[in-house]
């Protein structure tokens, strides 16, 4: 997995949008730390840990330009190109951010140690909305449209806050607390089934051709 996703961070350099997906990620980075270190507690899972999730994406959308070159997909390592190098890259980047997520909650506590009751069970939403930005990465670029209207209602809902509230605080924990370690934990569990599931998911879509609404349009006509 290490020497795979070494390669993968590789080739990107080579891919198409480099500078602009990173001064996406510039803006994600600041507005997301704004957010968590300013804002309520919905703050953390909502809006924050949104923008953060949404620097992780970026790696695997960079790695899926390459696989557009008729060159690339004439390649034996086009195999890896669409299954290994963006599940490792997407999973690398995804616990990067969970790992800051947490060194951000350990500020937060360490001048609100009020707000621990809510911290952990934010950090369990955290992650499982993470997973379900993986199984989208998992079939998007495949099937971009179908994807989409599937992850959007989710999107939606979570975003408003029902997820959290319903799921995690009344029936997964019946409204207790959940000490910060143990969200940690169990938050890492959910990361590690997150990326299973999608790497399943490429597995199974590998054969079916990019979806031309998943690249950016310069490149939809290699397409």
């Amino acid at each position: 997995m290490m020497n795979d996703l070494k390669t993968g961070l590789k080739l990107m350099r080579y891919a198409y949008g480099i500078k602009t997906n990173c001064i996406q990620a510039v803006v994600f980075l600041l507005a997301g730390l704004v957010l968590i270190l300013s804002g309520g507690e919905g703050n953390l899972v909502v809006w924050g840990g949104f923008f953060w999730i949404s620097i992780s994406m970026l790696p695997t959308q960079l790695i899926y330009t390459l696989g557009v070159s008729k060159l690339v997909q004439a390649s034996p390592m086009r195999k890896k190109l669409q299954t290994v190098f963006p599940v490792a890259a997407n999973f690398a980047c995804v616990t990067a951010v969970y790992l800051a997520e947490l060194v951000m909650c350990g500020i937060r506590l360490g001048v609100r140690p009020d707000e621990a009751g809510w911290m952990g069970r934010s950090l369990i939403a955290l992650a499982v909305m993470m997973a379900f930005m993986m199984l989208y990465l998992g079939a998007c670029y495949k099937y971009f449209v179908a994807a989409t209207l599937f992850l959007v209602p989710v999107m939606v809902f979570w975003l408003r806050g029902g997820i959290e509230n319903w799921v995690y605080a009344q029936f997964l924990f019946g409204g207790r607390d959940v000490p910060l370690g143990q969200a940690a934990a169990i938050g890492f569990g959910i990361l590690i089934l997150g990326a299973l599931a999608e790497y399943l998911l490429v597995l199974l879509f590998y054969r079916a051709p990019l979806s031309k609404m998943a690249q950016a349009v310069p490149l939809r006509k290699e397409l």
